[in-house]
């Protein structure tokens, strides 16, 4: 299938990205949160307003600032009120959000969590924890006051890459890392112990010659 573009929106404010959001359910609420190489998140609404030709342009509507590094990772709580963000200054930060009729207006930093000795690659919400995942293989849990409640460690070797909610009844979380490994975690009391583990062997390659031969 062949996919056409049939609208392209930018912001005016044009830099280097290193994750993004997009939060909203159509064009009128779509919001997208970009996490900057200056150490910022930039808020801005694609299709605010529109030229002739149906293209936009927007300005930047909000900028959370704090950072003293590249934004790795943006999420959002449920109902879009809370933020948290993880960054290259091994920290999470976490973010009251006010709005009104979609347009973010203000922004608190509620919470600076230190808990990493290394670069933070994800920090998502799972029900009433934050979960943060970085290069020193530390799978970390936070209340959502910014407490460190557990530092999980199984994966082995250096980078737990990605995390995400397994969105079963009690708290759960996949996590994937650099030694090849899936690991699902229970959250359970906190008690997070390893339930399931998938390991993924990548198969040796043929050379260049062998190829050739």
């Amino acid at each position: 299938d062949t996919f056409l573009c049939s609208r392209k929106s930018q912001c005016r404010t044009v830099c280097i990205l290193y994750s993004c959001l997009l939060s909203g359910n159509d064009e009128d609420t779509l919001t997208v949160y970009g996490g900057t190489v200056f150490n910022q998140v930039l808020v801005w609404r694609p299709f605010s307003s529109q030229s002739p030709s149906g293209d936009t342009c927007a300005e930047v509507q909000h900028r959370l600032c704090g950072h003293e590094g590249v934004i790795f990772s943006i999420a959002l709580n449920g109902d879009g009120t809370v933020a948290c963000t993880a960054s290259d200054d091994r920290t999470v930060r976490v973010w009251n959000l006010a709005s009104v009729d979609g347009n973010l207006l203000s922004s608190e930093c509620l919470h600076v969590l230190y808990g990493h000795s290394a670069r933070i690659w994800k920090a998502i919400f799972v029900q009433d924890f934050i979960i943060s995942v970085g290069e020193d293989a530390l799978v970390c849990v936070w209340d959502i006051h910014g407490h460190l409640l557990k530092e999980i460690k199984g994966h082995q070797g250096l980078n737990v890459w990605s995390v995400c909610d397994a969105h079963t009844t009690i708290p759960s979380i996949v996590t994937g890392g650099g030694d090849g490994g899936i690991r699902w975690w229970s959250l359970a009391d906190v008690n997070a112990t390893i339930s399931q583990q998938f390991s993924l062997t990548v198969p040796d390659l043929p050379s260049p010659d062998e190829l050739a031969a």
